[in-house]
Protein backbone atom coordinates (compact mmCIF):
# COMPACT_ATOMS: atom_id res chain seq x y z
CA UNK A 1 0.00 0.00 0.00
CA UNK A 2 1.56 3.21 -1.25
CA UNK A 3 0.76 6.62 1.05
CA UNK A 4 -0.38 9.56 0.56
CA UNK A 5 0.81 11.65 3.16
CA UNK A 6 -0.98 14.45 2.83
CA UNK A 7 -4.02 12.60 3.30
CA UNK A 8 -3.06 10.69 6.74
CA UNK A 9 -4.55 13.68 9.01
CA UNK A 10 -7.99 12.16 7.75
CA UNK A 11 -9.53 9.98 10.45
CA UNK A 12 -11.40 7.86 8.05
CA UNK A 13 -8.67 6.91 5.62
CA UNK A 14 -7.71 3.52 6.91
CA UNK A 15 -11.74 2.57 8.12
CA UNK A 16 -12.31 2.45 4.32
CA UNK A 17 -9.74 -0.35 3.78
CA UNK A 18 -12.00 -2.89 4.66
CA UNK A 19 -9.44 -5.71 5.00
CA UNK A 20 -7.83 -5.56 8.47
CA UNK A 21 -3.95 -6.42 6.88
CA UNK A 22 -3.86 -3.73 4.33
CA UNK A 23 -4.67 -1.08 6.96
CA UNK A 24 -2.47 -2.45 9.36
CA UNK A 25 0.17 -2.44 6.81
CA UNK A 26 -0.83 1.05 5.91
CA UNK A 27 -1.16 2.91 9.54
CA UNK A 28 2.40 1.03 10.26
CA UNK A 29 4.15 2.79 7.07
CA UNK A 30 2.78 6.18 7.66
CA UNK A 31 3.77 6.09 11.18
CA UNK A 32 6.90 5.11 10.30
CA UNK A 33 7.78 7.39 7.89
CA UNK A 34 11.32 8.92 8.28
CA UNK A 35 12.10 6.69 11.59
CA UNK A 36 15.09 3.96 11.39
CA UNK A 37 14.86 1.86 14.16
CA UNK A 38 12.40 -0.78 16.02
CA UNK A 39 10.47 1.01 18.72
CA UNK A 40 10.68 -2.22 21.07
CA UNK A 41 14.59 -2.08 20.62
CA UNK A 42 16.45 -2.95 23.69
CA UNK A 43 13.78 -4.04 25.60
CA UNK A 44 14.06 -7.27 26.11
CA UNK A 45 17.48 -8.12 26.67
CA UNK A 46 18.58 -9.79 30.19
CA UNK A 47 21.04 -7.14 32.10
CA UNK A 48 23.95 -10.10 32.96
CA UNK A 49 26.99 -7.81 33.48
CA UNK A 50 29.16 -4.52 32.51
CA UNK A 51 32.34 -3.94 31.18
CA UNK A 52 33.93 -0.32 30.22
CA UNK A 53 32.99 2.13 27.93
CA UNK A 54 34.45 2.42 24.25
CA UNK A 55 34.41 5.10 21.86
CA UNK A 56 31.42 4.89 19.81
CA UNK A 57 29.03 2.08 22.09
CA UNK A 58 25.41 3.05 22.31
CA UNK A 59 25.22 5.71 25.23
CA UNK A 60 21.37 3.92 26.04
CA UNK A 61 22.86 1.13 27.83
CA UNK A 62 25.82 3.31 29.55
CA UNK A 63 24.89 2.77 33.64
CA UNK A 64 24.63 6.41 34.59
CA UNK A 65 23.85 5.65 37.98
CA UNK A 66 27.26 3.45 38.37
CA UNK A 67 28.83 6.65 36.45
CA UNK A 68 27.53 9.40 39.10
CA UNK A 69 29.23 6.89 41.88
CA UNK A 70 32.34 5.96 40.21
CA UNK A 71 33.40 8.93 37.78
CA UNK A 72 33.79 6.33 35.08
CA UNK A 73 31.53 4.61 32.07
CA UNK A 74 30.28 1.33 31.80
CA UNK A 75 28.15 -0.63 29.60
CA UNK A 76 25.58 -2.68 30.61
CA UNK A 77 26.07 -6.04 28.83
CA UNK A 78 22.89 -8.29 28.55
CA UNK A 79 22.58 -12.01 28.55
CA UNK A 80 20.92 -12.72 25.09
CA UNK A 81 18.93 -10.49 22.32
CA UNK A 82 15.35 -12.23 23.32
CA UNK A 83 12.87 -11.47 21.67
CA UNK A 84 10.19 -8.61 23.21
CA UNK A 85 6.80 -10.69 24.34
CA UNK A 86 4.11 -8.12 22.92
CA UNK A 87 0.52 -8.85 24.42
CA UNK A 88 -1.99 -7.09 23.27
CA UNK A 89 -5.55 -6.92 25.34
CA UNK A 90 -8.20 -5.63 23.81
CA UNK A 91 -11.69 -4.67 25.99
CA UNK A 92 -14.41 -6.65 23.15
CA UNK A 93 -17.61 -5.81 25.48
CA UNK A 94 -20.81 -3.98 23.87
CA UNK A 95 -19.68 -0.57 24.69
CA UNK A 96 -16.64 -0.70 22.43
CA UNK A 97 -19.48 -0.26 19.70
CA UNK A 98 -19.99 2.93 20.31
CA UNK A 99 -19.38 5.16 16.90
CA UNK A 100 -20.44 8.73 16.88
CA UNK A 101 -17.19 9.66 14.97
CA UNK A 102 -15.84 8.47 11.93
CA UNK A 103 -14.93 5.16 13.95
CA UNK A 104 -16.83 2.54 16.36
CA UNK A 105 -14.34 2.21 19.19
CA UNK A 106 -13.82 -1.46 18.51
CA UNK A 107 -12.86 -0.82 14.97
CA UNK A 108 -10.39 1.66 15.96
CA UNK A 109 -8.71 -0.38 18.37
CA UNK A 110 -8.40 -3.33 16.24
CA UNK A 111 -6.62 -1.65 13.52
CA UNK A 112 -4.43 0.10 15.91
CA UNK A 113 -3.45 -3.43 17.14
CA UNK A 114 -3.37 -5.09 14.19
CA UNK A 115 -0.76 -2.04 12.94
CA UNK A 116 1.37 -3.40 16.44
CA UNK A 117 1.05 -6.88 15.78
CA UNK A 118 2.60 -6.46 12.33
CA UNK A 119 5.20 -3.77 13.52
CA UNK A 120 6.07 -6.27 16.03
CA UNK A 121 6.86 -9.90 14.17
CA UNK A 122 8.12 -7.63 11.42
CA UNK A 123 11.08 -6.54 14.03
CA UNK A 124 11.20 -10.07 14.41
CA UNK A 125 9.65 -9.66 18.17
CA UNK A 126 6.76 -11.99 19.69
CA UNK A 127 3.15 -10.76 19.42
CA UNK A 128 -0.12 -12.48 21.09
CA UNK A 129 -3.49 -11.08 21.41
CA UNK A 130 -5.96 -11.63 24.26
CA UNK A 131 -9.67 -10.45 23.83
CA UNK A 132 -12.06 -9.50 26.63
CA UNK A 133 -15.44 -9.28 27.97
CA UNK A 134 -16.43 -10.82 30.85
CA UNK A 135 -12.75 -12.07 31.55
CA UNK A 136 -10.66 -13.56 28.94
CA UNK A 137 -12.39 -15.28 25.71
CA UNK A 138 -9.57 -15.44 23.56
CA UNK A 139 -6.29 -16.06 23.69
CA UNK A 140 -3.33 -16.77 20.86
CA UNK A 141 0.14 -16.83 23.24
CA UNK A 142 2.79 -14.23 21.95
CA UNK A 143 4.90 -16.35 19.15
CA UNK A 144 7.19 -15.18 16.13
CA UNK A 145 6.31 -18.05 14.65
CA UNK A 146 5.10 -17.80 10.51
CA UNK A 147 1.46 -17.22 10.06
CA UNK A 148 1.27 -15.57 13.59
CA UNK A 149 0.05 -12.20 11.92
CA UNK A 150 -3.18 -13.84 10.19
CA UNK A 151 -4.16 -15.71 13.32
CA UNK A 152 -4.23 -11.75 15.21
CA UNK A 153 -6.17 -10.57 12.43
CA UNK A 154 -8.73 -13.41 12.29
CA UNK A 155 -9.34 -13.44 16.09
CA UNK A 156 -9.80 -9.73 15.64
CA UNK A 157 -11.88 -9.83 12.63
CA UNK A 158 -14.33 -12.95 13.40
CA UNK A 159 -15.06 -10.20 17.12
CA UNK A 160 -17.49 -7.81 17.16
CA UNK A 161 -17.96 -5.75 20.53
CA UNK A 162 -20.81 -7.39 22.58
CA UNK A 163 -22.27 -8.01 26.08
CA UNK A 164 -21.09 -7.29 29.58
CA UNK A 165 -17.42 -5.97 30.55
CA UNK A 166 -15.56 -7.05 33.55
CA UNK A 167 -12.40 -5.35 32.88
CA UNK A 168 -10.77 -6.12 36.14
CA UNK A 169 -10.93 -9.96 35.87
CA UNK A 170 -10.27 -10.18 32.15
CA UNK A 171 -6.65 -8.15 33.50
CA UNK A 172 -6.23 -10.16 36.16
CA UNK A 173 -6.24 -13.35 34.25
CA UNK A 174 -4.21 -12.19 31.83
CA UNK A 175 -1.78 -11.08 34.14
CA UNK A 176 -1.38 -15.59 34.43
CA UNK A 177 -0.83 -15.64 30.53
CA UNK A 178 1.60 -13.32 29.99
CA UNK A 179 4.39 -16.00 31.36
CA UNK A 180 7.45 -14.09 29.91
CA UNK A 181 8.38 -10.60 30.73
CA UNK A 182 7.44 -8.18 27.84
CA UNK A 183 5.31 -4.97 26.79
CA UNK A 184 1.21 -5.26 27.83
CA UNK A 185 -0.93 -2.69 25.58
CA UNK A 186 -4.62 -2.20 26.44
CA UNK A 187 -7.31 -0.78 24.25
CA UNK A 188 -10.04 -0.33 26.07
CA UNK A 189 -12.91 2.41 27.34
CA UNK A 190 -12.10 1.76 31.32
CA UNK A 191 -15.76 2.72 32.05
CA UNK A 192 -16.78 -0.54 34.09
CA UNK A 193 -14.55 -0.23 37.25
CA UNK A 194 -11.53 1.73 36.69
CA UNK A 195 -9.97 1.48 40.21
CA UNK A 196 -9.35 -2.33 39.70
CA UNK A 197 -8.96 -2.06 36.34
CA UNK A 198 -5.70 -0.12 37.21
CA UNK A 199 -4.89 -2.03 39.87
CA UNK A 200 -4.47 -5.10 37.42
CA UNK A 201 -2.62 -3.19 35.24
CA UNK A 202 -0.27 -2.07 38.27
CA UNK A 203 0.12 -5.85 38.77
CA UNK A 204 1.01 -6.69 35.57
CA UNK A 205 3.81 -3.31 35.88
CA UNK A 206 4.95 -4.87 39.13
CA UNK A 207 6.21 -8.20 37.41
CA UNK A 208 7.96 -6.49 34.99
CA UNK A 209 6.17 -5.93 31.94
CA UNK A 210 6.26 -2.13 30.28
CA UNK A 211 2.25 -0.89 30.23
CA UNK A 212 0.76 0.67 27.82
CA UNK A 213 -3.23 2.53 27.76
CA UNK A 214 -4.50 3.51 24.91
CA UNK A 215 -7.68 4.78 26.55
CA UNK A 216 -10.49 4.81 23.33
CA UNK A 217 -13.08 7.27 23.68
CA UNK A 218 -15.98 8.56 21.18
CA UNK A 219 -16.15 12.48 20.86
CA UNK A 220 -20.08 12.06 21.99
CA UNK A 221 -18.45 9.98 25.76
CA UNK A 222 -16.18 13.50 25.54
CA UNK A 223 -18.83 16.32 25.03
CA UNK A 224 -22.81 16.16 24.25
CA UNK A 225 -23.68 17.19 20.76
CA UNK A 226 -25.67 20.34 20.80
CA UNK A 227 -28.99 19.11 20.66
CA UNK A 228 -32.36 19.94 22.72
CA UNK A 229 -33.08 16.07 23.63
CA UNK A 230 -31.43 13.03 22.91
CA UNK A 231 -32.20 9.17 23.57
CA UNK A 232 -29.04 7.63 25.06
CA UNK A 233 -29.09 3.30 25.13
CA UNK A 234 -26.61 1.28 26.94
CA UNK A 235 -24.92 -0.86 24.31
CA UNK A 236 -24.18 -3.77 27.48
CA UNK A 237 -26.98 -3.10 29.07
CA UNK A 238 -29.70 -2.05 26.54
CA UNK A 239 -31.23 0.45 28.88
CA UNK A 240 -32.56 3.91 27.70
CA UNK A 241 -32.69 7.49 28.81
CA UNK A 242 -33.57 10.69 27.49
CA UNK A 243 -31.40 13.74 28.05
CA UNK A 244 -31.74 17.69 27.54
CA UNK A 245 -28.20 17.65 26.41
CA UNK A 246 -28.25 21.82 26.28
CA UNK A 247 -29.06 21.95 30.53
CA UNK A 248 -26.22 19.64 31.03
CA UNK A 249 -22.95 19.98 28.35
CA UNK A 250 -21.17 21.86 30.35
CA UNK A 251 -21.09 20.16 33.34
CA UNK A 252 -20.75 17.11 31.57
CA UNK A 253 -17.81 18.00 29.75
CA UNK A 254 -16.14 19.06 32.96
CA UNK A 255 -16.78 15.96 35.04
CA UNK A 256 -15.93 13.62 32.35
CA UNK A 257 -12.36 15.71 31.93
CA UNK A 258 -12.11 15.36 35.52
CA UNK A 259 -12.38 11.87 35.26
CA UNK A 260 -10.31 10.75 32.34
CA UNK A 261 -7.11 13.25 33.83
CA UNK A 262 -7.69 11.60 37.30
CA UNK A 263 -6.88 7.92 34.92
CA UNK A 264 -3.89 9.65 33.38
CA UNK A 265 -2.64 10.43 36.43
CA UNK A 266 -3.19 6.79 38.27
CA UNK A 267 -1.98 5.25 35.20
CA UNK A 268 1.42 7.78 35.11
CA UNK A 269 2.04 7.65 39.21
CA UNK A 270 1.79 3.44 38.74
CA UNK A 271 4.93 3.10 35.93
CA UNK A 272 1.51 2.95 33.03
CA UNK A 273 2.51 5.03 29.37
CA UNK A 274 -1.12 6.58 28.95
CA UNK A 275 -2.57 7.55 25.68
CA UNK A 276 -5.90 8.76 25.35
CA UNK A 277 -7.33 8.50 21.94
CA UNK A 278 -10.52 9.98 20.58
CA UNK A 279 -11.88 8.31 17.48
CA UNK A 280 -12.55 11.36 15.46
CA UNK A 281 -8.34 11.84 15.70
CA UNK A 282 -6.32 9.99 12.78
CA UNK A 283 -5.15 6.30 14.09
CA UNK A 284 -1.91 7.73 13.07
CA UNK A 285 -2.04 9.91 15.68
CA UNK A 286 -2.20 7.59 18.40
CA UNK A 287 1.05 5.45 16.73
CA UNK A 288 2.93 8.64 16.37
CA UNK A 289 2.41 9.60 20.35
CA UNK A 290 3.17 5.76 20.80
CA UNK A 291 6.17 5.70 18.95
CA UNK A 292 7.39 9.44 20.16
CA UNK A 293 7.44 7.84 23.93
CA UNK A 294 9.43 4.65 23.05
CA UNK A 295 11.86 6.27 20.97
CA UNK A 296 12.58 8.95 22.88
CA UNK A 297 13.55 7.19 25.30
Amino acid sequence: MKLQTERLNDPSIFLAIEDLEIAARGIVEGSMLGVHRSPFTGFSCEFESHREYHLGDDLRHVNWKLWARTDQMFIKQYRSDTNLQLYLALDASGSMGTGNGPSRKWNWSTRVAAALAHLAISCRDAAGLVLLRNGVFEHIPAQVANGQFPRILSALQATSSQGLADTSLGLDQTIHLCARRGMVVYFGDLFDNENNAIRSLATLRYRGHEVVVFHLLDPWEIELPNERELEFSDLETSEKIKVSTASISSAYADIVRQWQEGIRKRCEGEGIDYFLCRTDRPMIDALLDFLGTRLGR
